[in-house]
Parts: C-alpha cells; structure tokens; sequence
C-alpha cells in the first residue's frame, strides 16, 4: 500500500488493476478496474486489455493518430 501512498502525495490518482473481490483496496480514493479472477496462466491476459485500451485512450488525448505510430517503417518489413 506504500507505492499508492507516495503517489497520492505528490498529488497523482493511482490506478489499480485488481480482481473483483480484494479486500485490502478499499480505499475510496484509488480508482479500480476490476477484472474477473482466472487461472494464473490466464490472468496476465485479462490485465493487458485495459492497460491496451488506457494507452490508446492516452494517445487519442494527445492527438497522437493511432493508425500511423511513429517508425512502423523500421519495424515491420514489406516484401
């Protein structure tokens, strides 16, 4: 609980990806997006989606164009 403490303190809102039943985040100051508990092999998939979308939602905050990053070129290769 520390890290979420330091981030309230220099005035940030954390964030935290959970699943639906934890009980020691119940804090009313710690935005949560809770996602269905699986096997572990599993889980890592059920958290990257709304970290996916929150970097996309980010990108189109900035006005960045999501269709077109930046040096596509130099990482994929047309033959």
């Amino acid at each position: 609980m520390l890290p979420i403490y330091l981030v309230r303190k220099i005035g940030g809102r954390p964030l935290v990806i959970c699943n639906a039943n934890e009980k020691y985040l119940c804090s009313s100051k710690v935005e949560r997006i809770e996602v269905p508990k699986t096997v572990n092999a599993l889980q890592g998939i059920l958290n990257v989606i709304p970290l996916q979308l929150i970097a996309y939602w980010l990108a189109v905050g900035k006005g960045l164009n999501v269709d077109c990053p930046r040096n596509l070129a130099k990482s994929v290769t047309v033959e």
